[in-house]
């Protein structure tokens, strides 16, 4: 009984996880289907910004509460931190929507708040021991996707208006379930000093990590072509399965570190999910890698040639992020967001440079030979730095207690 009840969290929270992340499939797949390419863009760049906006509401505010172990924190201060933060990113997108005539930008400006809220209290729920609520949070807005996807098949319904089933159906979830769990909605920057600075400071490490990543994929087209862009993202498609996988231990692995007092129980702990992560994902990645070129045209149509070229290199950089995955968790419990932003900061540069050299000279495997070279690098960099945060506060027990015994 044990054993079930220890991988009954981290089964409900990969639920939660694919649950959503076939709504979102069934999104594009609508859009895509009933739209021109132009349409699409426009659809792509409203999706980045909810992407965006959510990422850093959950990077600055929700994972603070995750590695501070600490619900009221999560239900007063960093709700509110939210929905001030998606607010005001919602009305810079929907002014941006109207001075340009993006309705998708305007639709998705105007349900962000929701939207933000809807992913803090999913992502709080299935790390905190409520993971089932988070699946049926997910289940309920992916059948309400489905229906429009369904509709979408025996009717001519406009792409915008699925669209906007999806971000208002996602938003009204969002409110209803935190007015029902009794979160605060009020707008504010209720926070602490030491707080707030950690949510700056990862809320940037955040934004120059996922910035610099968007600036690459879209100048890879201009020093390349579109096909490289098309094999990169096809191969990530393919491997969504590890995808999936990292992103629901992120959170778990998180919130165990969080919870354990000694710092040996701390090392034990990262070091066991060292191995088993990379092991995990490279189980799934592998045989992904090895499936027949008939399979591969089945499922992802044209797109398999090139994508067929990158997975073994993507497959390599997912195994290489699982690492980085567990540094970064160690960092955020021991409150180093300035060391963070620092790595951040210095791999944005370096990434450009080698992922868009690989794709200018060798096309799709050099773009993803590149892109896997760059994770490995983090991962070193991350794990250095945090063996760096050890033997500082080792240092610094050792130098306290020479003092003691030098005064005695």
């Amino acid at each position: 009984m044990a054993l079930l009840a220890s991988f009954r969290r981290p089964f409900l929270s990969a639920s939660a996880n694919a649950v959503s992340s076939v709504g979102n499939l069934l999104l594009a797949v609508s859009i895509a289907r009933n739209s021109t390419a132009e349409g699409f863009g426009i659809f792509s760049l409203a999706f980045s910004i909810y992407v965006i906006t959510v990422g850093l509401c959950r990077a600055s505010f929700t994972e603070d509460s995750l590695a501070t172990h600490d619900a009221s924190t999560a239900r007063s201060a960093g709700s509110s931190a939210v929905v001030l933060v998606s607010l005001l990113c919602g009305a810079i997108a929907a002014a941006l929507g109207f001075a340009f005539n993006l309705p998708y930008v305007i639709v998705a400006g105007i349900a962000m708040p929701g939207l933000a809220i809807y992913e803090h209290l999913r992502v709080f729920t299935a790390n905190m021991g409520r993971a089932v609520f988070a699946v049926a949070q997910d289940a309920v807005w992916t059948a309400t996707v489905a229906i429009a996807f369904l509709a979408s098949l025996v009717t001519s319904v406009q792409p915008l208006v699925i669209f906007s089933v999806w971000a208002i159906s996602g938003a009204l979830i969002g409110i209803l379930q935190a007015v029902h769990v009794g979160m605060k909605l009020f707008p504010s920057w209720s926070l602490c000093r030491g707080t707030a600075r950690t949510a700056v400071a990862f809320g940037a490490q955040y934004l120059v990590g996922s910035g610099a990543a968007q600036l690459v994929i879209a100048l890879m087209a201009v020093v390349s072509n579109a096909s490289v862009v098309g094999g990169v993202r096809a191969a990530g498609t393919a491997l969504a399965p590890c995808t999936l996988l990292l992103s629901s231990a992120r959170g778990l692995i998180m919130t165990r570190l969080s919870r354990l007092q000694s710092e040996k129980n701390v090392n034990v702990r990262a070091i066991k999910y060292s191995i088993l992560l990379p092991a995990s994902v490279a189980s799934l990645a592998v045989p992904i890698a090895l499936i027949p070129s008939s399979l591969g045209f089945a499922v992802l149509g044209d797109s398999w040639l090139e994508a067929s070229k990158a997975i073994p290199f993507i497959g390599g950089e997912l195994i290489f992020s699982a690492l980085t995955i567990v540094a970064f968790a160690l960092h955020r419990v021991k409150g180093a967001g300035r060391r963070c932003l620092t790595i951040e900061a210095f791999m944005v540069p370096v990434r450009i440079a080698i992922v868009l050299t690989g794709a200018f000279y060798f096309g799709t495997r050099g773009a993803a030979a590149g892109m896997m070279a760059i994770s490995g690098l983090g991962a070193a960099l991350w794990w250095k730095s945090y063996f760096s945060i050890r033997r500082r506060r080792e240092l610094g027990v050792t130098t306290r207690k020479a003092r003691v015994v030098t005064t005695v």
